[in-house]
């Protein structure tokens, strides 16, 4: 997309962001599923890790939920008209710090990422060559 040129067009294209974390937390569900399926509900211990990764799986897919719908929102948001705007607001020592936190915490999950599928991948190895 050309570089936006509303706030609307500004929202839309953003929009992928909640849609990839929301497939990232709904493919860890199915991660926390899936490893459920191999726990023998006759162990307690493993019922009980059972019971808490089913807990947990049912949260993310929420969350998941919440953030597609969020991102269909952003999307369905383009064609806002433009409104007037207060450039003061928008550039004052508030506004830039808040912005700058939302870049901050972009490049911190970066750096989870890129650690994790590391490991994630090594994990994937050793289960399909292992």
């Amino acid at each position: 997309m050309d570089e936006p040129t509303t706030c609307g067009q500004g929202l839309a294209s953003s929009a992928p962001l909640p849609t990839k974390l929301g497939a990232l937390v709904r493919a860890l569900a199915d991660v926390l599923d899936n490893h459920r399926e191999a726990l023998p509900l006759t162990d307690d211990a493993a019922r009980q890790e059972a019971e808490a990764y089913g807990r947990i799986a049912g949260q993310l897919r929420f969350s998941a939920e919440q953030l597609e719908a969020t991102a269909e929102q952003m999307v369905a948001s383009r064609d806002l008209p433009m409104g007037a705007h207060d450039m003061d607001a928008l550039s004052s020592p508030h506004a830039v710090g808040i912005f700058a936190a939302f870049v901050r915490s972009e490049r911190e999950l970066v750096e989870l990422l890129g650690h994790r599928i590391e490991d994630d991948e090594a994990m994937l190895t050793e289960m399909t060559t292992g």
